[in-house]
């Protein structure tokens, strides 16, 4: 469960989870029309549409609207202009999703528009806002989690945090392979006008600008890495179940 005063988690798994492969996983958004970086702690097999999208439900306080090429024919929400909301970072640079007729997988991040409930006004960019609960089913991600990484001197990947927990991104980076291990890039949805990057210095515990963002990644939630500029291999970095806060 999400809500406004927490999240359920997952304490670190020291033995084997099984059969673990219909746990309802929750993400609590306040209501503010921003960009959101997200990552599910399951992996579905049914769709982003039948899960984000409660399946085209309407029911309040649950889900969002998710526009883009093709409308209703990709499993989008239609809208006049059908505008790209859910985003994925391919070969360095943001690229609107195909279609939501494709199924969630644990640890990957996207970047999404979310303007509210599933009640949210389309037709208007200055419709009212509101509280919603994005839900994901499907087999709960344990154990460790190697991301794929840019190969590429000083190159950015986009990252999600796999567990139904908090991930301590300081230690989980000690270990990590040409990988800069100071800092990360949140993505804070409460400034500018749809949220804007925020660096996260892990050695002075500074925030530029100012955040209340901090070492650990919630669950539910991406961020960014960046690569050394000089690589004397190839960029690696692993999370465990360690690593969990």
């Amino acid at each position: 469960k999400s809500d406004a005063t927490g999240t359920g988690m997952l304490g670190t798994l020291t033995g084997t989870l099984t059969g673990a492969t219909n746990v309802t996983v929750e993400r609590f958004i306040p209501a503010r029309r921003a960009y959101r970086f997200l990552s599910p702690a399951v992996t579905t097999s049914t769709t982003i549409r039948q899960n984000w999208q409660e399946n085209g439900g309407t029911a309040a306080g649950l889900g969002t609207h998710i526009t883009g090429t093709g409308g209703a024919t990709n499993g989008f929400d239609p809208t006049e202009t059908n505008n790209s909301s859910l985003l994925l970072f391919t070969n360095g640079a943001w690229v609107g999703a195909t279609s939501t007729n494709v199924s969630l997988t644990a640890g990957n991040a996207y970047c999404l528009m979310v303007r509210g409930d599933r009640t949210t006004d389309l037709t208007t960019n200055t419709p009212a806002t509101s509280n919603t609960v994005l839900r994901a089913t499907g087999t709960l991600f344990t154990g460790n989690f190697s991301p794929v990484l840019s190969a590429a001197a000083s190159g950015y990947s986009f990252v999600g945090n796999p567990y139904q927990a908090p991930l301590d991104i300081k230690t989980a980076l000690q270990s990590s392979t040409d990988v800069n291990k100071n800092v990360v890039y949140y993505w804070d949805p409460t400034i500018n006008a749809r949220g804007g990057y925020i660096t996260r210095n892990l050695q002075t515990s500074q925030n530029i600008p100012s955040s209340s963002v901090n070492d650990y990644v919630q669950p539910g939630q991406a961020f960014f890495v960046v690569n050394e500029p000089t690589l004397t291999s190839t960029p690696a970095l692993t999370f465990t179940e360690n690593h969990k806060s």
